[in-house]
């Protein structure tokens, strides 16, 4: 059997994922059967144990590492046009095998990034976003 606050943890992040709604959130725990918390449950949790600011402040969190992601990866787009520019100035025999590994990595790591961009987007959307997001991805 899971602790209290173990119970509590998991409501918590359910009611963040429901975009702070107690009912939706009362309906997912229900639904996912691992526990019995109503919306009345959560509400009170939620006044008791400060999830209001304890959200705010993770929700900041968030938005500062997608911030210094997003700078990173316009940074290393930034490097990879300025390589492609190079290359693009010498003649084929000419190219520096350097700058190609640099392209190629740099190119990875665009793309690493770019993904994990993605995975986490997917993990925030609902269950019917998910669908149109994962048919939009790869339409593109």
């Amino acid at each position: 059997m899971e602790s209290g606050a173990e119970v509590r943890e998991y409501c918590f992040q359910v009611w963040r994922k429901n975009n702070r709604d107690f009912s939706a959130s009362a309906r997912q725990i229900k639904k996912e059967d691992y526990c019995s918390a109503t919306r009345t449950t959560l509400s009170r949790w939620c006044e008791k144990y400060g999830w209001v600011e304890r959200a705010d402040s993770l929700d900041l969190k968030e938005q500062e590492t997608e911030s210094q992601i997003k700078q990173v990866l316009d940074d290393l787009v930034r490097v990879h046009n300025k390589i492609m520019t190079y290359i693009d100035a010498q003649a084929i025999d000419e190219v520096d095998t350097a700058k190609i590994n640099s392209l190629v990595n740099n190119a990875k790591q665009i793309a690493d990034i770019t993904s994990r961009i993605k995975k986490d987007m997917l993990e925030k959307l609902s269950e019917e976003d998910k669908e149109a997001v994962q048919f939009n991805f790869k339409s593109v």
